[in-house]
């Protein structure tokens, strides 16, 4: 980070009084510098937030940032009420506070052997479809139509991840004729155009990990799956959109096909957008800060990195044109083979998840090409965002996603962040934080995160606001001072009305904040 901050001559805590840039390139090499550095924490004894008020990264953090993953089998024997068609009051009211949020069906790998024709049309004539392996057949009652219902209701945006790969009365993993599931997904196109209408996008995602889990695809052969649904699909519906899955690490084959070879993941993105040039985005999924975890790359500071390196990429081999990116499953990670889903519950929605969750979101404000992103999931073990077993109340990252949701301004500044790490998060640091302002530069936005379970005075270094007079509110979801955030029973304290306080920025630009401890925080300063 000192290298590529002093080759961009910005403003920073370890370079204070330089000069940010006047103008600067997104696609230029000093760009890509620079969009690396914002992404990193500089190690600190007090928080310090700077900003480079002339940089902006980008002019719209959208709504579809804050989205959740509909797991259909979870979702129908959690959230819905399969004999009235019904979905609770509390769970569409909570989400009617995301407008635009992203909601993807019919879930991740459950997607991939989802008969959408075997979940529209009346009840008694729907074929029982397996679904997971510890589950025999059953009817699907949360189909199609209850799901574009729900998405119409809370105000959201539809997202389809398509079955590419086949569909059983019996079996998981039976994979049928290419042909024959395109003309399938022709027809699931026609249905979602004439439900939707032309008003919204409709978004169709390629599969789910394909290459991986128990399918193990080669490149050549996602490419020509997805071909042929994509030519179905053109057909029914022309201005539809499709999203490649790729992914940042490499893979070695586990399937006899490939020889326990090794995909990289350079090759993977290179070959799927060479041979699918129409698909103008792709997805990525991003687990981090397992419980319990020791391997570097399971935390955010390397999954970022890689994730911004794989974003560059994609924009090279599209000759410069950077691809739109959705972060179609994100949440704290479990560790597999160690814990049961049951165990790992308490920890993927309590508070340490909340201030992890927010500390995501927090960055992919400062990713430009970062067009939305789906926390799994809307029930699907082993997250949930509602408590089933304690009247569906919401957990401690919907209020850490509610909090960050209270602040929007449509320019996002280049934000420098550091930090120490009381918290003695692996990840190194203490607190990530984003600025924005509006059009008219006299209010300022910030997210903030802080992982340390004690207050963290914060300076935020804003030179052309010297001296300003500003009213301040501020908005958090927080744990209590000592007290440790990974308790699974913590409730967070929560702050959504907040109370305007008048401030003054110092002759130097600079202005003292406090952040709660164990907190996502969100500010609004008005000048006045």
């Amino acid at each position: 980070m000192r290298v590529a901050i002093m080759m961009l001559g910005l403003m920073s805590p370890l370079f204070a009084g330089a000069e940010c840039p006047s103008a600067w390139r997104a696609d230029s090499e000093s760009g890509r510098q620079l969009k690396q550095a914002v992404l990193e924490i500089s190690p600190a004894k007090q928080a310090e937030i700077s900003v480079c008020p002339s940089v902006v990264l980008r002019t719209e953090v959208p709504e579809t940032l804050f989205g959740f993953n509909i797991n259909h089998w979870h979702f129908e024997r959690d959230l819905f009420d399969a004999s009235t068609g019904d979905i609770p009051a509390k769970v569409t009211d909570a989400l009617k506070e995301f407008p635009g949020a992203l909601y993807r069906f019919p879930g991740g790998l459950v997607a991939n052997r989802f008969s959408w024709e075997a979940s529209v049309g009346p009840v008694t004539q729907r074929e029982p479809l397996r679904s997971v392996q510890w589950s025999p057949p059953a009817k699907l009652m949360f189909g199609v139509d209850d799901y574009l219902a729900l998405v119409d209701k809370v105000g959201g945006q539809p997202w389809y991840v398509l079955n590419l790969m086949g569909w059983d009365y019996q079996g998981l993993f039976t994979e049928l004729d290419k042909d024959y599931v395109a003309q399938s997904n022709g027809r699931l196109a026609a249905h979602m155009l004439e439900k939707i209408g032309t008003d919204k996008p409709r978004y169709y995602q390629l599969g789910n990990e394909l290459d991986r889990a128990d399918y193990q695809w080669s490149h050549a052969k996602y490419i020509e799956h997805s071909r042929r649904s994509i030519d179905a699909i053109k057909l029914a519906d022309p201005d539809a959109r499709f999203v490649a899955f790729l992914r940042e690490f490499n893979w070695k084959y586990r399937g006899s096909e490939q020889s326990r070879s090794m995909s990289k993941s350079t090759d993977f993105v290179r070959d799927v957008l060479t041979g699918l040039p129409e698909v103008n985005d792709f997805s990525l999924h991003f687990y981090y800060d397992a419980r319990g975890g020791k391997e570097i790359h399971k935390f955010l500071p390397y999954r970022i990195k890689e994730f911004r390196k794989a974003i560059d990429y994609a924009t090279d081999v599209r000759e410069g044109k950077s691809p739109g990116v959705w972060i179609t499953e994100h949440a704290r990670g479990i560790q597999f083979g160690e814990v049961k889903a049951v165990e790992a519950l308490p920890y993927t929605g309590n508070l340490s998840a909340a201030v992890s969750t927010g500390d995501f979101l927090i960055a992919l404000a400062q990713m430009p090409e970062v067009q939305g992103a789906s926390w799994h999931g809307l029930n699907s073990m082993p997250w949930k965002l509602f408590d089933d077993a304690a009247d569906l109340r919401p957990n401690a990252v919907y209020w850490a996603m509610r909090v960050l949701r209270k602040v929007s301004m449509p320019r996002v500044l280049a934000t420098f962040n550091s930090s120490p790490n009381n918290s003695a998060y692996a990840g190194g640091y203490d607190v990530r934080s984003v600025v924005f302002a509006n059009a008219t530069d006299d209010i300022l936005g910030i997210w903030a995160a802080n992982r340390a379970s004690a207050t963290a005075v914060t300076t935020l270094h804003m030179p052309t606001w010297a001296n300003r007079k500003i009213e301040l509110r501020h908005y958090y979801a927080a744990g209590e001072e000592g007290v440790d955030p990974d308790q699974p029973d913590l409730q967070p304290r929560i702050q959504l009305d907040s109370k305007p306080v008048t401030m003054r920025f110092d002759a130097n630009g600079r202005l003292q904040l406090q952040l709660p401890p164990a907190s996502v925080s969100s500010f609004s300063l008005t000048r006045i």
